[in-house]
């Protein structure tokens, strides 16, 4: 996958999912304001970073008696009202290179639709703006050859570019989800999946004098799509969400209720591969302050703080710091640390932990060896009780240093 990028308070291809939601269609400023309250409540509840996203013109509507949207001047009012008032980063999609300048000043993230993901000048419009761009992959293209979209992206100078899996046609008004297209994507680009046009129904209803032709959907399935992505490996979740579906001006028979967003939210933690995991655990470790509040931080950021807290406890002695180091199962290859506060554990890998003791263990003068599992460590215990458990040769330095002269004996 390739390196990740920043739009606002979100993360893209950091390994941390994110959600893009909100109404297919602008229908109304009010309706967009409360669409974006109503979705970043969710979202802030479950600590999920949030884009919110909606189209100003619909331009491939099934007919054109179908509601396409306020247009580019009101909808881009609108769109900037909800990022002023609601503070969320904001997507739209562009369908003309004509739009892009004047989109590009108000929005966070250029989308292209999926029909037109192959159109190249529209594509390097967009990322000549600088603005990140979503390009949306269409359901005539394999996935292979949506590297070709992103490349005409990054050829343009622009290297924050995502794509978007929407599903592929799968005969007459339908669409299948090939969870091959994601493994294979993030080969060279962050993924983000569309579970609620991959459960549409293209132009499936044909209309008559009293509506207009347009798409339907089974929205029932959007749950099962999402956490099967979300299981296979994806970067964020793109869902149009509408707070009265059956009513909803643009694709309404596939949006998502916002009455179950939350729980559908809920069901992705599970689903989170075990290998993301890893890589989440590799880049960073965590830190409990004392007000019992877990944070994430790297290495170097959470061996700093280490070194701040001993400096604010100036009576104590430099490995009173260290007053416990236990292996957690669930992560072997990490120890837990108690700092001199009572509710101030960390985590941090074997080698972080054996320099740090190491360093400290010139204030505690002779160290006393015993045995200790796992086989290849040996395990020292201070006179106060602190312990070190390294390899033999780490070990060793440490009984062999001399606190008086500071040099090894």
């Amino acid at each position: 996958m390739s390196s990740s990028f920043q739009i606002d308070n979100v993360r893209i291809g950091s390994g941390d999912l994110f959600l893009i939601a909100g109404p297919c269609v602008i229908e109304s400023e009010e309706h967009a304001l409360r669409m974006a309250e109503i979705i970043k409540g969710v979202t802030r509840s479950l600590n999920f970073p949030f884009i919110f996203k909606a189209s100003y013109d619909k331009a491939n509507r099934t007919s054109i008696r179908s509601f396409r949207g306020p247009g580019m001047k009101e909808g881009l009012r609108i769109l900037k009202q909800v990022k002023d008032e609601v503070h969320v980063p904001v997507l739209t999609d562009v369908h003309q290179v004509a739009d892009v300048a004047a989109v590009a000043e108000v929005v966070d993230v250029l989308q292209i639709p999926a029909f037109l993901c192959r159109q190249t000048d529209l594509v390097v419009a967009a990322a000549l703006s600088g603005r990140p761009v979503n390009i949306k992959k269409g359901q005539f293209v394999s996935p292979w050859d949506m590297k070709h979209a992103v490349e005409k992206c990054r050829d343009a100078g622009n290297l924050q570019v995502f794509v978007t899996e929407r599903g592929s046609s799968f005969g007459y008004n339908n669409l299948v989800v090939d969870m091959r297209s994601l493994a294979i994507m993030r080969r060279f680009a962050p993924v983000v999946f569309d579970a609620t046009h991959s459960a549409q129904l293209p132009s499936s209803s044909h209309g008559d004098e009293d509506a207009p032709a347009a798409s339907g959907g089974q929205p029932e399935f959007i749950p099962v799509l999402s956490r099967a992505a979300v299981a296979a490996g994806v970067d964020g979740v793109f869902m149009e969400v509408h707070d009265n579906p059956k009513e909803a001006k643009s694709d309404g028979a596939n949006a998502l209720d916002t009455h179950l967003l939350r729980g559908v939210l809920k069901e992705f933690s599970p689903c989170t591969t075990r290998s993301a995991w890893r890589t989440r655990r590799r880049k960073a470790l965590q830190i409990e302050d004392c007000r019992g509040q877990w944070l994430r931080a790297s290495s170097r950021e959470l061996r700093a703080d280490l070194a701040r807290r001993q400096r604010c406890q100036p009576a104590r002695s430099k490995s009173a710091i260290l007053r416990e180091s236990v292996t957690i199962p669930a992560t072997s290859h990490f120890h837990r640390l108690c700092t001199c506060g009572p509710r101030s554990p960390a985590l941090l890998s074997s080698s972080s932990f054996c320099s740090m003791l190491l360093r400290r263990s010139c204030c505690r003068g002779e160290f006393i060896a015993r045995s200790a599992s796992p086989p290849g460590f040996t395990e020292l215990r201070g006179r106060d009780g602190c312990t070190l458990r390294g390899t033999s040769s780490q070990t060793a330095a440490a009984r062999a240093f001399s606190p008086t002269t500071g040099r090894c004996r």
